[in-house]
C-alpha cells in the first residue's frame, strides 16, 4: 500500500469531515461484501441453497485478485462485490449520492475511521463495477448470508442481524446508476482500505 495520494483533490477535507455521516457497520467473518439494490439482494442466496452463488462469486474474485472485488449480476441487476478482509467495515455517507466503506488497522484506542473516510479517493483507485439502484436503497451484505432472510421495510442505516449480528447495513439512496472504487491508504502504522460507491452524473 501506498502513501495517501491527494492529486486532482478540489476542496477542504475538513468539510468533508463536517458532512460526514455515520450510517453504521458491516463485519464479516471472512470473504467479500455484496454492495447491492435492495430489491435486487432478495435473489442472492450466499451460501445457502443449491444455486452456489457463493462459490460462483469467491472463485471469480479468485481469477482477479488484484483488483480486490469484481461485477455480478444477481437478479438481473447489476451488483458489486469488494474482497474486504476479514473484520468490520464503518459506513459512512459523504453525501446524498456517496458513501465510503472503511476498513481501518489502528492502534487500539485510537479511532481514525472518520478520518480516514473523510480524505478523498486515491487517484490510482481501481474500479470495481456498477450499481444499479431502482427503488431508493442500497444493501450492504456479507455475501456468504443470503438475502433471502431480508424480510423487513428498508430504513436509513439499519442493521441486517442475519446468520451473525451486523452482517448487512440498509442505506437510502437516489435511484441511478453508482460505481464502486477501491483504494488502500497508509499512514505510519495506521491504515484503511476502502470502497467508494458513488452516483454517476
Amino acid at each position: 500500500m501506498g502513501c495517501c495520494i491527494l492529486e486532482g483533490y478540489e476542496g477542504d477535507v475538513g468539510a468533508v469531515r463536517t458532512a460526514l455521516e455515520l450510517l453504521g457497520h458491516v463485519s464479516s467473518e471472512g470473504g467479500p461484501l455484496l454492495i447491492i439494490d435492495f430489491s435486487a439482494a432478495r435473489n442472492w442466496t450466499g451460501v445457502f441453497g443449491d444455486k452456489q452463488d457463493y462459490q460462483r462469486l469467491c472463485d471469480r474474485l479468485e481469477a482477479s485478485v488484484e483488483n480486490h472485488g469484481a461485477s455480478v449480476e444477481v437478479g438481473g441487476q447489476s451488483a458489486v462485490a469488494w474482497d474486504m478482509p476479514t473484520g468490520t467495515a464503518d459506513i459512512w455517507r459523504r453525501s446524498e449520492g456517496s458513501v465510503v466503506l472503511c476498513r481501518v488497522w489502528q492502534p487500539v484506542a485510537v479511532d481514525r475511521s472518520e478520518y480516514f473516510a473523510a480524505l478523498p479517493q486515491r487517484s490510482d483507485a481501481k474500479r470495481l463495477g456498477k450499481v444499479a439502484i431502482t427503488g431508493g436503497w442500497l444493501v450492504i451484505l456479507w455475501a456468504a448470508e443470503s438475502g433471502a432472510e431480508i424480510n423487513t421495510e428498508p430504513k436509513n442505516g439499519k442493521a441486517l442481524d442475519l446468520s451473525v449480528g451486523g452482517a448487512g447495513l440498509v442505506a437510502a439512496m437516489p435511484r441511478g446508476d453508482y460505481v464502486c472504487y477501491h483504494d488502500e491508504i497508509v499512514e505510519g502504522q495506521q491504515s484503511a482500505q476502502r470502497c467508494f460507491v458513488t452516483r454517476q452524473n
